[in-house]
């Protein structure tokens, strides 16, 4: 089953913990992501919880790595929240290709730079940062 993105207010992805839980939320009216955490405590994840809906109404979409557990109970008690469970391997192997493409990216980069301009490669330990990019940039 196919689902539209665009019935939704926001968009969530819970990376889960035992302790705390990463947060992205993404507001479908403005596009803008906003990264945070929630402790593991059922009130914390109330509170959180309260304050979305406040935020953006409703129907709000969740991925999250399970099923079942604390969590999913906490926010199946929420009929603003389309609970959408992501098998764990498939972000492993969606990462596993991000990393790298990363790789595969910074080492063109620097064999370029090799050529052209080879201090600003040794200036730099690390040539996959912003600041390295802002300084080729400019």
């Amino acid at each position: 089953m196919q689902t539209e993105l665009s019935q939704f207010t926001a968009i969530i992805g819970i990376d889960w913990a035992d302790k705390k839980h990463d947060v992205c939320v993404q507001d479908m009216a403005t596009g803008r992501r906003r990264t945070s955490q929630v402790r593991h405590r059922a009130e914390d994840l109330d509170d959180w919880a309260r304050s979305l809906h406040r935020r953006y109404g409703g129907p709000i979409a969740v991925a999250l790595e399970l099923s079942k557990g604390p969590i999913v109970s906490v926010l199946q008690k929420y009929d603003f929240f389309v609970l959408f469970p992501i098998d764990p391997s498939t972000l492993v192997e969606q990462r596993r290709k991000l990393m790298h493409n990363r790789v595969r990216i910074t080492n063109r980069l620097r064999n370029a730079l090799k050529q052209y301009y080879p201090q600003e490669v040794e200036w730099f330990d690390h040539i996959d940062t912003s600041l390295f990019c802002d300084f080729v940039r400019h």
